[in-house]
This record gives structure tokens, C-alpha cells and sequence, in this order.
């Protein structure tokens, strides 16, 4: 699962969470569609900052933000409960100056409009779940 978990638009910030089955991990698939879904984010919602947290324990995650090139920026303490304890998280950020290329649609122009709700029919780019660019 890959989205933004909220987008800040008082600052232009957008906030995203992911999260993939381990049989499904080295393989490239969360790096490219991270990757897209921040050059996406640039383009139509938050064009100011990404954020990313991660649990400081959870290596694998970690490794995300820094491979697309964020930058530390410090740790929440106590930020989140998993299975009755408190984990700390460390906040990655990424200015709109850093380039997001990649292979996706999202920089392309290749939009896949076969999404169910089509434009104009119940979408919102300021709506969870729903960020379509034809609907922006």
C-alpha cells in the first residue's frame, strides 16, 4: 500500500506512508511507485515538501527515504503505538528542489484515467484516497 496520508495545503506539505509484503520487497516495485507518487505530489498538491516517517527500528523503511535522497531531520518521540508499545519515529524531508524523475506516468503525461470514479464524478485531490489530476 502506497498513498499520502495527509496533505498539508496551509504549507504545501505532503505526508506519505507506504508499506509492502516482505515476499514482495527488493525488488525495485516500492522505490519506482514512491518515486512516482512524489513527482505526482510536486506537480498537482504539495509543492513545497514531502515527509516521511518511519519507526527508527525498521531498517528496511528507513532505507527508502534515504535512497530517494531526503534528509534526516530529526525524531518524534512516543510517535506511534504498534501492538501495544510506543515507537519512536524518524522524520525524513525533501524540498520541491530535489528532482523526482522517474519512468511512472506521473512525469510522463501517461495518466491512467480508468480509475472508477472518473473525473468530475466524486473525485477530490483534496479528498483521502482520491488524487486524480483530472479532478484538480
Amino acid at each position: 500500500m502506497l498513498g499520502y496520508n495527509r496533505i498539508d495545503q496551509v504549507n504545501d506539505t505532503g505526508h506519505l506512508g507506504y508499506g509492502l509484503g516482505r515476499e514482495y520487497t527488493g525488488k525495485g516495485i516500492m522505490t519506482a511507485s514512491v518515486r512516482d507518487l512524489i513527482a505526482l505530489g510536486y506537480r498537482y498538491y504539495a509543492r513545497n515538501r514531502m515527509e516521511i516517517r518511519c519507526a527508527v527500528d525498521n531498517r528496511t523503511s528507513r532505507a527508502m527515504p534515504e535512497r530517494l535522497g531526503f534528509q534526516q531531520e530529526g525524531v518524534i518521540r512516543r510517535a506511534e503505538q504498534v501492538q501495544g508499545q510506543y515507537l519512536d519515529h524518524v522524520v525524513y524531508g525533501s524540498k520541491a528542489t530535489v528532482d523526482f524523475r522517474s519512468s511512472g506516468w506521473a512525469t510522463t503525461g501517461r495518466i491512467d484515467r480508468s480509475y472508477p470514479e472518473g473525473p468530475g464524478r466524486g473525485c477530490s485531490p483534496r479528498s483521502a484516497g482520491s488524487f486524480h489530476p483530472d479532478c484538480h
